[in-house]
């Protein structure tokens, strides 16, 4: 397995976990306990830093064409949007429906520009 393979086993592993917790989450009376909750925001921002990381190194390598920076600001955004409103959801009460649909949109729209990118790196 080479380290391609690896980091996208990595990140892959990563939400898993969090999608997990997040979901074990939803299903806990508020409020959330408190260990089960830290672990679902390190794990996220653990994924994060890892994925920061990846395309520091990857941009070190070979230069980034226009599409590749798009694709990489768009898992930005989208993992800023789930964190914000994750933050919004456990911070607000009552939570704006809004911030429950986001909530559960952007962690999606996360994993699945995640895997935009991993596709484009691999297949350059």
């Amino acid at each position: 397995m080479g380290p391609a393979q690896i980091s996208v086993l990595v990140v892959s592993l990563f939400y898993l976990f969090i999608f997990a917790s997040g979901f074990w989450l939803s299903l806990s009376p508020k409020p959330f306990n408190g260990l089960a909750m830290t672990m679902h925001k390190l794990g996220s921002l653990a994924v994060l830093a890892f994925q920061i990381y990846l395309i520091v190194h990857i941009h070190r390598v070979t230069h980034f064409s226009g599409l590749e920076w798009a694709v990489c600001a768009a898992v930005g955004l989208s993992f800023l949007a789930s964190i914000v409103s994750g933050g919004v959801v456990t911070a607000v009460q009552p939570v704006p429906a809004a911030s429950i649909l986001a909530h559960r949109i952007a962690p999606f729209a996360a994993v699945i520009t995640t895997a935009a990118a991993f596709c484009l790196f691999i297949l350059r």
